[in-house]
């Protein structure tokens, strides 16, 4: 098994106020559109068990985000799931790449900087929860600007082809894709990267 990267192109305030800002209509576009099968047969699973002895449903864990908690100790990662499925929902497109082991998306920046490009970083997603959820205990999460998306663009755009060229096949690879991600969200104003590595 190994670790993978996937992004979301939203608008990064909208998902910030979703916690805790009491947005009924996200937590309606979640729950009863976008992941209403999937929360459905969540909710059947654990129908059978007391409230206050059972995991928390995926819907129960997406009102507390959108409430601003309480949430429960020990179901961190209930709470942060609902958070990406916001941001699923929320987004304009989405990507994931991998796998990967170790220390590799600190490798690949160095692959951004070896050609100019310094506006975006893989490691960026390897840090924790926005303001508001527990913290990320299996995994990581981190944010691309729009501006910096934009930025990124240009830089690939201007970077030498020797450059590009030298690159360990593979970091080339991780590089175009770390470019395409942003380029997504530069394509469109005011959006930017909602980005997750999992393990």
């Amino acid at each position: 098994m190994g670790r993978f990267v996937s992004v979301y192109v939203v608008d990064l305030d909208e998902v910030h106020e979703a916690i805790g800002g009491d947005r009924d209509d996200i937590r309606m576009a979640v729950e009863d559109y976008e992941c209403a099968d999937k929360y459905a047969a969540d909710v059947a699973y654990f129908a059978d068990h007391p409230a206050g002895e059972r995991t928390p449903s995926m819907p129960e864990a997406l009102r507390a985000v959108i409430a601003g908690g309480p949430y429960r100790a020990g179901f961190d990662y209930r709470y942060n799931k609902a958070y990406r499925d916001i941001c699923q929902t929320c987004s304009e497109g989405s990507a994931s790449h991998g796998p990967y082991r170790g220390d590799w998306l600190s490798e690949v920046d160095r692959g951004f900087r070896s050609v100019g490009i310094d506006a975006i970083s893989f490691a960026a997603f390897e840090g924790d929860a926005p303001k508001g959820l527990p913290p990320i205990e299996d995994g990581g999460y981190g944010e691309w600007t729009h501006a910096q998306c934009v930025r990124a663009v240009a830089e690939w755009e201007a970077a030498s082809p020797q450059r590009i060229a030298a690159l360990d096949r593979l970091v080339r690879e991780w590089v175009g894709v770390g470019v395409d991600f942003a380029a997504m969200a530069a394509a469109k104003p005011g959006f930017g990267i909602a980005g997750f590595f999992t393990i």
